[in-house]
Parts: C-alpha cells; structure tokens; sequence
C-alpha cells in the first residue's frame, strides 16, 4: 500500500509511456497521472489514452510530487536538463522503473532478510535500478579511456591491463562508456552479480568454461591463471570482438559459437558432448537458458574431481529453485552468496508482480 496518493507527471511520449498507461489501474490507489511532457512539438496537443501531450513549461507549474521519465536510453540527458534548466529537486525525478519500485517496496517491506531489509531502505530515497546499493554510485562518474582501433575500426578498453575489444554494435564513446560502466558495477566486490572473490576463485592451471561469454571480461580477468578455456558464445559480433581481445592466447583459448542445453541438435550442444576435458570452473551467464545448461553439464561435473560452477539465477522467477535442484543432484555443494538484484523481461516483472532475484549462485565439489 502507498502511504499517498503520488501526483506524476509522465515525461516522453513513446511507447513506454503507453506500456505505463495501459498498466495504470494497477496503481489507481496510490498513483495520479497529471499529464504528459515531451520535448517534440509535434506530439503537443496529441492524447496517449486520454492524457494530453504537452511541453514541460506548460505544466512546470501544476503541481506535482514526482516527474518519472520514460527513457532508459537518455535518462540521465533528460534529468540534467530538468534540474540545470527548470530547477527541478533531483528527489522529484523518477527513472521508468518507478512504478516497479512503488510495489517492491510494498511487497517487501515486511521483510525480516537483512539484504532485503537494505534493499527497500535504499530505494526509500532512490531510483530503482539493476542494482539497488551504494556501492554503485562509485561508478557513476567512471570515465576510463576509450581507444579507437583504425585498423579494425573497433573500439576497446583496458580491462586488468590488457585491450577488451567492444561489439561493432557499440559504436560510439558514449556506448561504450555506459556499456563499461555497467560492467564494473556488476563485478563490483558487493555486487550480487559477482563470479569471483578470493575465496571462490580460480586456481592455477584450471581449465574454465564460460557460458556466455559476451565481451569477454570474466575470462580476460583469469586468462594468465588457467591452462585452457573454453569460451561459448553465439553473438557474431562478440565472437569477432573476442578474436581480437584474446589473439595472444590462442594456445589456451578455444571459442565455441554454440547454443548450450541439456540436447544435442542443430547448433545447441550440450557442455557434456562438447568437452572431453575434466573441467575446474564453468560459469553461465546465458539470459534464461541455465537451467537446461547446467543439467546438460552433469556428466561433465561427475568426472571432474574438483569443480566450481557460478551460475545466473536472475533471468527467470524460478532459476534459483530450479538451479538448485540441479545442483543437489549432482552433489554440489552450495556456497552462501549476498544481495539482490532487479531483473524484469516483460510487463508482468514492470508493473504487476516485481520481485528481487539472486544474481549468481555459487556451488563447488572437493575431491
């Protein structure tokens, strides 16, 4: 339940502000929608379900609590111009997850988790995000260099001193600032999506698999430590990013572009057809598919004498449940991990039933 009846002012007439309108009567007690703003005079005049589009110094003065704007992309554009230019109180200005931390907050306040506990204090005076700590806010001013490679005409980083190259779909700074930003908020020491501390870490000679590999920064963090890696990924873009990144080590590194599950037809693989060796770590980061990953892995964990896995457990409700009861039959041990994060991959996760996710489950078997 709300405590009041918040006045919000919409800013941005897109197709977020019309997936927001058509989820409104689920927040009818506690949110009032007061009107529409939108920089494009085009749009002025025009109505999205009955509310008018306006400019924003048609309506600076009605009387609102909170301005939510409806853009991921030009967030942080959007809320500097409101406060530099109409002096708007950061505190009013909402991200488009507010309706979304309006019901976390109310399902869970009465939690008695600490990590949740903390959760729903630090969304009390801030905007829902992916992550919901302060420990992100080291990171908001992050501001690596970023090379430009003329030869291939990709851009790349300096991650653990060595060049990542980026995705060409990353093709301006500004991307790969908010892409590298991200990164190392999830790879943050209290972050929930962590796959390394130094307790559970990679040894010496261990062969790795990583599942997902994307740009590569979890397995550039331990290329020195291991004898051979196998690297999974389907993205094309990725994969010739990942060429790049790692030409120095052909002789360890070996790139699989494959869909991984627990079958064997066409492109998808199971890890247990595609890896003879005995494994010492596999991580998954596979949007949704670890489950089905992870028991295609089972012959794989059984023949190895030691094994670490760290799995993502946050693109589906049930991951967590699901990956554990895998994990238990195949005799693995389960290591506590901290902290939520905020996942959504449809209108139900936005507005009806938001709920927190672990990021990474870790597991391990001793010899």
């Amino acid at each position: 339940m709300c405590l009041r009846k918040e006045k919000v002012l919409l800013w941005g007439a897109g197709n977020t502000v019309r997936e927001m309108l058509r989820n409104i009567s689920c927040f009818h007690d506690c949110i009032s929608i007061i009107g529409i703003a939108d920089n494009d005079e085009r749009k002025w005049g025009t109505t999205i379900d009955g509310i008018r589009v306006t400019s924003f110094q048609e309506v600076l003065h009605t009387s609102f609590n909170k301005i939510v704007i409806a853009s991921g992309i030009y967030f942080d554009e959007i809320r500097s111009n409101l406060i530099e230019k109409w002096g708007i109180e950061d505190e009013k200005i909402e991200n488009q997850h507010y309706f979304a931390k309006i019901r976390l907050i109310a399902r869970y306040c009465g939690s008695r988790e600490k990590d949740i506990q903390n959760i729903v204090k630090y969304l009390e005076t801030n905007r829902l995000d992916v992550f919901n700590y302060e420990f992100t806010e080291k990171y908001v001013n992050l501001n690596p260099e970023i090379f430009f490679d003329e030869d291939v005409n990709m851009f790349y980083v300096m991650h653990f001193g060595r060049k990542m190259y980026m995705a060409r779909k990353l093709d301006t700074k500004q991307k790969v600032l908010k892409y590298y930003q991200s990164l190392c908020v999830e790879q943050d020491i209290e972050s929930p999506h962590l796959y390394l501390d130094e307790q559970f870490t990679v040894r010496k000679g261990d062969i790795v698999v990583d599942v997902g590999v994307a740009e590569g920064n979890f397995s550039l963090q331990i290329i020195d430590e291991v004898s051979k890696i196998y690297m999974i990924e389907t993205d094309e873009e990725w994969i010739e990013a990942l060429r790049l990144t790692f030409a120095s080590y052909t002789e360890k590194v070996v790139i699989i572009n494959k869909f991984i599950s627990d079958y064997v037809l066409g492109n998808t693989d199971s890890l247990d057809n595609l890896i003879e060796d005995k494994v010492n770590f596999i991580k998954m980061d596979i949007e949704g598919c670890e489950c089905e990953a992870l028991s295609g892995a089972k012959k794989l964990v059984e023949k190895s004498d030691r094994i670490k896995c760290a799995i993502c457990a946050y693109h589906r409700d049930n991951d967590e449940v699901q990956i554990e009861k895998i994990a238990h039959l195949m005799k693995l041990t389960k290591i506590p991990v901290k902290g939520y994060m905020y996942y959504y991959n449809d209108e139900k996760q936005r507005y009806i039933s938001p709920i927190l996710r672990r990021g990474v489950l870790r597991y391990e078997k001793r010899s």
